[in-house]
């Protein structure tokens, strides 16, 4: 177990790396040799000391006893010596495995990969946590997140919500409310007691086993805190000076402007730098430093030395002792750069009231971390105060206080006997500036957050607090908002409670804020929290036979079992697919009364396990129609006709018993059982009514019927004969029904057969039985060897183009490296991946085998997603999506990505704005913004030519990533695409109000790429020789204007050799023209003559000459070069 805390033997048996040990444990328990390994990241809490421990502490001691831990397993066991780890675990438990970590809990981790983004974060048994930037605590603009954290440092993370399809934790780092025995592990003095400790035992160990001048130093200096020596000054640092001692060994002291560099100061030795192996002296002390303390002395005044990265060092002014202050809130603020605390050399600070930490074993003195006492009045829960309003919201008051804290009255709070028949909104009842008496009802603040120094307060005009509820009680909630995804509606019942209506229990429609009678059906408690189920219809109707039940399992694709709970009796239903609606569909369950996404079958088996997730926490309203109170069962109906006694959109009628059925009838049914030769049928009455196909005379479909139809799909049939004994009936399917099959699959067909020979479906005529027509078009590629893949076509997206190179994110100098890099890679694509694709049309089991044995390929699930979609079987193809999200790991970002654009062109092109937007929205959750909106923009709008959305797009992003130079330029290479010059002339002189000064210049240089490229050569020109006017020294400027010359103008080689003359007229220093000299040869070999070449020699030799006496060209322009 990762908590598992053991005192074992340690032998190491390989140390060839500073990364990490292996060697053998003999633990108390178990006395046989275990191999494990021990990685520098795990011997210590602190980065600093991580190394030192590795090289002098470990592998110096062969045979060593010490405490660990088990924290993971991979190849070997790993083990951590982290002491902080080791005591969380001796006072708390850790997660054991992902399943295991809960919402809220406080656990330890280790920092391992910093982006500007977040970090991510180990935790026990290869548990991976992510903190997002939000969530951690860094103080503005003072500090980014490589100042604050370090690779290997041992961090505290609430974890804050659980990511089922990454598989990992979603945490907070920000200060936080430690609870119970792991507070003390937390607080500064005891993590400072913790650095000091290991920081001396190093030292200890460099007496014993270290060489050299230093170890010398602290094998005959017994007492070297204190040590009086001299330094001579070498060099300032910020506010440090550094130096050396007599002896030669680095020391540094505080900056006084009273020294300067070359002066020899007397001083005292108060610390030891291990990183950077350097001493801390000080020149302010004024007699000796008293090592001796005893723990009934009391310190009274101190004053400041120095302050060092987490704590600070000062002398007590009455007994002359060293002690140590700690500049840190917690462990995880150790290395922050922002101290919550900070102090001046020759600061007064008050220490009577504080109780001090001596060590005994090491001698030094701990002084506990001082808070900052706030003025501020804290309020009483309860507590009856005056506030102003401040603004009306549609779901809130905000308001302030009268000391200026902030608070707010949530809707649910306003009223205690809310009117449901007559809508007025906040804004119609209370207006800014009025004044009200409201009761304190909590903080929102819970964490330490510098934006917030006040609490922000909830407060209430209701006089009774809300009850708790149950289930079957009628209660009032305040409309909330619609969910995306299901049409539901979201309501508040209380400050912090809310609950869902399905769409199926939605009566009327709502305004935001307004209230509405509910009845509780169900409590839902889920890693997100808690929240009920609801009903907007009145549970105690006169019908008695009307119910909600929760589902409960999956019999089979035509039968679900729910649970019932009547008369304080459990009950359980069963609801069959001729029973779900008046109305047959295919895959009824999920189509109509779930609203959730078909099945995917593989072989028409249903794989149960992966559908359940969809169908959990729901609830149905069901008409009972048989109950058996023996059996605890009921056969239920959710039929229309049923529950609301309409009959209006009654087309399958319900059949009861054999009796209803006749010879001639033409009836609908669900596919029961399917073989390629026969099919047997649910008419109605649950189970008790079927109906048998045992003949299809139609050619195409006899014995292949498997490839047509799957169970759970509705079939037409005509009746042949009726057993009434039996309760079965001969069918055959009707002529109508099977010319529909036959039609759609040969339009399948047909449209497989386009693709494979022209590449791609977008425009052309053809026309099939239906006299539809189907658009064909021919893709264009580089190379006319290569066929195209059809893959994507009919989506009109490029697949083809740019799913390995589709206008990445780049910032190469050149935008011509974009389209050159692009093609190349293309090819290299087409012809190792489509190629084979493209041999023969693999089938539904062939796709399944390749996406399991290459689960992190998003061109080949792309390809899945359109086989599905040349069949017409979109809902397929957004379930191939939806699998592929899951399947690839979490850092394949860039196959990640290629997969929700496939997915937003799919949707664009099938689905509705709506869904665009919701996918858009988890895209963006899941990748990098700025890729998802140019992608988005480039990939779906422009090549479907949806200019005006893709205008949007891009407005959107350089609104939200104004900051982000790649932002702006991908706006305005699409403009050139669409030849619109001015308004990408626009957005190039709004972008510098936004970028930073450094950008402009490759903003710039990057717009006469483009105008060369797209737009007027002319101007292009003018643009460069303004740029290269005010930056004359930039000799990637002026090679890159004369690749643009040669390239697009129109007498590039007389403009090309001008520049190149220009250029060596220049004062540029020789080595930075040695790169354009060699260019300059090279162009002239390729492009001039001899005649050329020789002019080119001596005009760099009337260079070299003029710029002989400033500084030699070293090997750049040998005779042998210029000579070739």
């Amino acid at each position: 177990r990762s908590d598992e805390l053991r005192r074992f033997i340690y032998i190491i048996t390989e140390c060839e790396s500073d990364e990490y040990l292996i060697g053998n444990v003999i633990t108390e328990r178990r006395r046989k040799p275990i191999t494990v390994t021990l990685t520098r990241h795990h011997t210590s809490d602190f980065v600093e000391h991580q190394s030192l421990l590795m090289r002098l502490d470990l592998s110096s001691k062969k045979d060593q006893q010490r405490d660990g831990i088990y924290w993971s397993h991979l190849s070997y066991i790993n083990i951590s010596m982290k002491k902080i780890l080791i005591e969380f675990c001796r006072r708390s438990i850790l997660p054991q495995k992902f399943d295991d970590c809960i919402v809220g809990s406080i656990i330890p981790g280790v920092v391992q990969n910093i982006f500007e983004y977040g970090l991510f974060i180990d935790l026990p048994n290869t548990i991976i946590a992510f903190a997002p930037h939000k969530h951690l605590d860094l103080h503005g603009n003072l500090e980014s997140i490589e100042k604050k954290y370090r690779i290997g440092q041992t961090v505290f993370v609430r974890i804050l919500q659980l990511d089922e399809e990454k598989h990992r934790c979603i945490v907070s780092l920000k200060s936080i409310m430690y609870d119970g025995e792991i507070a003390e592990l937390n607080q500064s003095d005891y993590v400072l007691k913790c650095y000091l400790n290991e920081k001396y035992q190093l030292i200890d160990d460099m007496k014993q086993n270290g060489t050299g001048p230093l170890s010398k130093f602290f094998q005959e200096t017994k007492k070297w805190i204190g040590f009086k020596c001299r330094c001579l000054i070498e060099k300032r640092l910020d506010d440090w000076f550094i130096g050396r001692l007599e002896n030669g060994l680095p020391a540094s002291l505080p900056y006084d402007a009273h020294y300067s560099i070359g002066d020899s100061i007397e001083g005292y030795i108060i610390d030891f730098n291990l990183s950077a192996q350097q001493f801390i002296m000080t020149i302010d002390l004024k007699k000796p430093i008293k090592h001796s303390i005893s723990s009934t002395q009391t310190l009274t005044q101190c004053t400041i030395l120095c302050q060092l990265s987490s704590y600070a060092l000062a002398i007590t002014q009455d007994s002359n002792h060293l002690i140590h202050l700690p500049t840190f809130s917690d462990l995880n603020s150790f290395y922050s750069i922002s101290s919550t605390t900070s102090y001046k050399r020759k600061q007064q600070i008050n220490i009577s009231s504080l109780i001090p930490y001596i060590s005994e074993e090491f001698n030094y003195i701990i002084i506990p971390f001082q808070e900052k006492k706030s003025s501020i009045k804290i309020y009483q829960p309860d507590e009856i105060v005056s506030v102003t309003i401040i603004d009306v919201l549609p779901k809130q008051l905000n308001v302030k206080l009268n000391d200026g804290s902030r608070g707010r009255i949530h809707i649910t709070e306003l009223f205690d006997n809310p009117s449901t028949e007559k809508f007025q909104t906040l804004n119609d009842l209370y207006h800014i500036n009025q004044s009200l008496n409201a009761r304190i009802i909590g903080t929102r603040n819970i964490e330490k957050d510098s934006k917030h120094q006040r609490p922000v307060y909830d407060l209430s005009l209701r006089e009774k607090s809300s009850q708790q509820y149950e289930i079957g009680d009628r209660i009032i909630g305040f409309f909330d908002k619609i969910d995306e995804k299901t049409k539901g509606y979201w309501f508040y019942l209380s400050l912090h409670l809310r609950g869902y209506v399905p769409p199926e229990f939605i009566s009327k429609q709502l305004t935001t804020g307004q209230c509405s009678y509910l009845t509780i059906m169900n409590k839902i408690i889920n890693d997100k929290g808690e929240h009920y189920t609801l009903t907007m219809f009145d549970n105690n109707q006169s019908e008695s036979n009307i119910i909600y039940a929760q589902f409960k399992e999956i019999k089979s694709i035509n039968e679900f079992h729910f649970k019932i709970t009547k008369d304080n009796e459990n009950y359980e239903g069963i609801l069959i697919s001729t029973d779900v609606s008046d109305v047959f569909e295919d895959f009824i369950f999920w189509n109509y009364l779930m609203s959730v996404k078909p099945p995917l079958l593989v072989n028409g088996q249903l794989n149960i396990k992966k559908e359940l997730w969809k169908f959990r926490n729901k609830t149905i309203r069901a008409f009972i129609k048989e109950e058996n109170k023996e059996k605890k069962q009921m056969i239920l109906s959710t039929r229309k006709s049923r529950l609301d006694k309409n009959h209006l959109d009654l087309i399958d009628e319900e059949i009861e018993n054999i009796e209803q059925i006749s010879i001639g009838d033409i009836l609908h049914g669900y596919i029961d059982v399917l073989t390629n030769r026969q099919i047997t049928i649910l008419l109605g009455s649950g189970k008790t009514v079927i109906g048998h196909i045992e003949k299809v005379l139609n050619r195409t479909l006899n014995g292949h019927l498997r490839e047509y139809l799957d169970i759970g799909m509705v079939v037409e049939a005509i009746v042949l004969n009726v057993d009434k004994e039996k309760n079965k009936c001969q069918m055959k399917l009707t002529d109508q029904f099977i010319e529909q099959l036959v039609s759609k699959r040969s339009k399948r067909n047909r449209l497989s057969r386009a693709n494979s020979l022209n590449g791609s479906i977008a425009g052309g005529d053809d026309k099939d039985d239906n006299d539809q027509e189907l658009n064909i078009k021919r893709l264009k590629t580089d190379d006319e060897s290569i066929k195209p893949n059809a893959l994507g076509n009919d989506l009109k997206f490029d697949w083809n183009d740019d799913l390995s190179t589709l206008r990445p994110s780049t910032d190469n100098n050149d935008v011509e490296q974009m389209d050159e890099s692009s093609s190349s890679l293309r090819k290299k694509k087409l012809e190792s991946h489509i190629s084979s694709s493209n041999d023969h049309q693999r089938t539904q089991e062939e796709y399944e085998q390749l996406v399991k044995q290459a689960a992190n390929d998003s061109h080949l699930w792309i390809e899945y997603m359109q086989y599905y979609i040349d069949q017409a079987e979109i809902d397929r193809a957004r379930t191939i999506a939806e699998r592929a999200l899951a399947s690839i790991f979490y850092r394949e970002e860039r196959d990640k990505l290629n997969v929700w654009i496939a997915y937003l062109s799919l949707e664009n092109r099938y689905g509705t704005p709506e869904k665009v937007n919701a996918i858009l929205t988890r895209a963006l959750g899941n990748c990098d913004g700025v890729k998802v909106y140019q992608r988005l923009a480039c990939d779906v709008y422009e090549k479907n030519e949806q200019f005006e959305d893709a205008n949007a797009t891009f407005t959107l992003l350089i609104k939200k990533f104004n900051k982000n130079k790649q932002a702006w330029l991908e706006y305005i290479m699409y403009l050139f695409r669409r030849h619109q010059t001015e308004q990408a002339k626009t957005i190039l002189d709004k972008s510098f109000s936004s970028l930073s000064s450094t950008d402009h210049v490759d903003m710039i240089n990057k717009f006469g790429q483009l105008e060369f490229k797209y737009g007027d050569k002319e101007r292009a020109k003018t643009v460069y020789e303004k740029l290269l006017a005010s930056y004359p020294k930039r000799t990637d400027l002026w090679s890159i204007y004369i690749d643009m010359l040669i390239k697009y103008d129109t007498d590039p080689l007389i403009a090309a050799r001008s520049i190149f003359d220009r250029v060596l007229s220049l004062n540029i220093p020789p080595k930075k023209m040695k790169f354009l000299i060699k260019k300059y040869l090279q162009f002239e070999k390729q492009y001039g003559t001899t005649v050329d070449i020789n002019r080119a020699k001596e005009r760099i030799t009337q260079y070299v000459n003029t710029n002989d006496d400033d500084n030699k060209i070293n090997s750049n322009v040998e005779q042998d070069e210029l000579d070739f």
